[in-house]
């Protein structure tokens, strides 16, 4: 029943985390923190019922803290965070909830994803005969890869509980 509660909790966060990159292109490092407040507190209840080895975690926090150090450091210098740190901070989220196995998988569909969203894309743009270079540069560079990536997440969580 626990694990249940964290698992919706974890769902939540993976929503609110896709809407709000796919509006805004930016992942909301308040939801991220409390998706990781989450995650320790899950962290500590499996750590006293001995299910689970307690290092591997403890050095994704370690991570998750350095790059927020980092990112708030680059927030101090720039007045904007780096859109590259915010997915790697995602990337930990999802890497401690869920598994190596399911996160590789979560990481090779959204590749797929994002190529099949470029193909048709070109593939669009060469129907109209005219290609613009600097438009598909910039749309590549706004792509919201944060949105894809939770959905990819959702996706195969739900096909491993299922499968």
């Amino acid at each position: 029943m626990i694990n249940l509660i964290f698992s919706i909790i974890y769902l939540i966060v993976l929503i609110c985390i896709a809407i709000i990159d796919k509006k805004q292109h930016k992942i909301s490092k308040r939801i991220l923190l409390v998706g990781f407040i989450v995650e320790a507190i899950q962290i500590i209840y499996l750590y006293v019922n001995n299910r689970f080895h307690l290092l591997e975690y403890l050095v994704y926090l370690i991570i998750f803290i350095i790059l927020l150090i980092i990112d708030t450091i680059i927030i101090r210098k720039k007045g904007e965070s780096l859109y590259v740190l915010q997915v790697l901070m995602l990337c930990i989220y999802m890497a401690i909830f869920t598994d190596k196995y399911i996160f590789a998988m979560t990481v090779i569909y959204m590749l797929l994803t994002i190529g099949l969203y470029i193909l048709i894309g070109r593939i669009s743009t060469i129907r109209k005969r005219r290609v613009i270079k600097k438009q598909n540069s910039k749309e590549l560079a706004e792509l919201p890869i944060g949105f894809y990536l939770c959905i990819a997440d959702i996706i195969v969580l739900i096909y491993s509980i299922i499968a």
